[in-house]
C-alpha cells in the first residue's frame, strides 16, 4: 500500500523511483545475507570451540 502511494505521487520519475526501490531491495537483501553468514559463523565457532 505504501508503494502505491509513492507511485501515484508523480509520474515524472517512475524509472528513477523503480531503480531506487530496486537498489534498496538489493541493499536489504545483501545485508540479510551478511547477517545470515555472520550468524552461521558465530554458531559454527561456538560449536567448534565449545
Amino acid at each position: 500500500m505504501l508503494t502505491r502511494g509513492i507511485a501515484n505521487s508523480g509520474v515524472r520519475g517512475t524509472g528513477e523511483l523503480l531503480s531506487t526501490v530496486k537498489f534498496m531491495v538489493q541493499t536489504l537483501a545483501a545485508a540479510g545475507e551478511l547477517q545470515r553468514d555472520l550468524q552461521r559463523e558465530l554458531t559454527y565457532d561456538g560449536l567448534t570451540t565449545g
